[in-house]
């Protein structure tokens, strides 16, 4: 029988390689449903509120990896997974001619492969932070009050305006001393803290 055949260095390193490869493509499928089954940019208040809004362009992942922070991260549970794949096939494949070379060469590819994930994360980190919302593409245009905005900056509430092509609600405040309606007409004039801030028109 084929699995027979193999000696204990194989073995092992098959045990080890094959289940990391199928988390590896498990977790490859999530990433391009994540980025193509729609915008990558998720908007939340700190408040709990019904609808989720994104004032602070927080994004999140399941692996805490995509947390807007578009830095260099080596060691990521895809990174070590990478690793595991890798290095195991590596060690698996050279593991009947020359062991000593195959722990040396799975451990080479197997970091390479870390290497390259991490950086293959930073450039897919990129992408998603140049996907946000540029708040000061906003000034100037014309949205409407979906919720209520209180008067004198006490509070926020939502418009929705045409942002990058599609229709988005937003948090804005107004400096004004009455407040605004829900169903007025605003215009952005200024943004502070990813808050827009209009006044009627």
């Amino acid at each position: 029988m084929w699995w027979q055949a193999l000696n204990l260095m194989q073995k092992i390193y098959f045990c080890i390689a094959t289940p990391a490869t199928v988390l590896l493509i498990v977790q490859i499928i999530l990433m391009i449903i994540g980025f193509s089954g729609g915008e990558a940019d998720f908007d939340g208040d700190v408040d709990v509120d019904v609808d989720v809004d994104v004032d602070t362009d927080v994004d999140t992942d399941v692996n805490d990896v995509f947390d807007g922070d578009p830095g260099f991260r080596l060691f990521t549970v895809r990174g070590l997974i990478a690793f595991l794949t890798v290095g195991g096939w590596v060690g698996f494949t050279f593991g009947d001619s020359n062991p000593t070379l195959a722990v040396i060469l799975s451990i080479v590819c197997g970091v390479a492969a870390l290497v390259g994930m991490a950086f293959l994360l930073k450039w897919l980190l990129g992408l998603q932070s140049s996907g946000n919302i540029s708040y000061k593409a906003a000034v100037g245009k014309t949205a409407d009050v979906y919720l209520t905005i209180p008067a004198n900056g006490q509070g926020s509430g939502k418009i929705t305006v045409i942002l990058n092509e599609s229709l988005r609600e937003l948090s804005a405040k107004t400096l004004s001393a009455t407040p605004i309606k829900t169903g007025a007409k605003v215009k952005i004039v200024d943004v502070e803290d990813d808050v827009l801030v209009v006044e009627s028109i």
